[in-house]
């Protein structure tokens, strides 16, 4: 047998092997900004859609400038998965908070090692080359991450 065969076996029992193989989530993914700008604005006309009709004009106001700050402040925002299951969330306006990430089939689930207001789980679902990661609450906006510009 020769040992270009011997190696391309090999190759195949990593990549098909499970617990072998490199999960696709592991690496850096960054914010897509376009997307979250696009969630910020469908989470704020939800929220407008309750205000009353004569508050309408300062609300939308108040909600674009809102959208502007939010895109802003988390704009360079990143996830790195790490292939020992950990997790370093970097939202770029503050420190960046470590946490833990497992599969359940075709879910990534991110759980933070850290408690407080902004720990909150996230569950990932991948959507063609791009990660949705969605608060498990329903009062926060996810994110759409994408690999970086190589």
């Amino acid at each position: 047998m020769s040992v270009r065969r011997v190696l391309a076996g090999l190759l195949v029992l990593v990549l098909t092997a499970p617990g072998l193989a490199a999960d696709r989530v592991v690496g850096r993914w960054v914010l897509d900004e376009a997307a979250f700008r696009a969630q910020v604005e469908r989470f704020y006309a939800e929220a407008l859609a309750q205000v009353p009709a004569e508050d309408r004009d300062r609300a939308e106001a108040m909600a674009e400038r809102a959208i502007d700050a939010t895109v802003e402040r988390m704009a360079g925002a990143a996830v790195t998965f790490e292939p020992d299951g950990t997790v370093v969330l970097d939202a770029g306006d503050g420190p960046a908070r470590q946490g833990r990430w497992s599969r359940q089939g075709d879910t990534i689930v991110v759980e933070p090692t850290a408690d407080g207001a902004e720990a909150t789980t996230l569950v990932g679902l991948f959507e063609d080359d791009r990660l949705r990661l969605e608060p498990d609450r329903e009062d926060a906006v996810g994110f759409v991450m994408r690999r970086p510009a190589e």
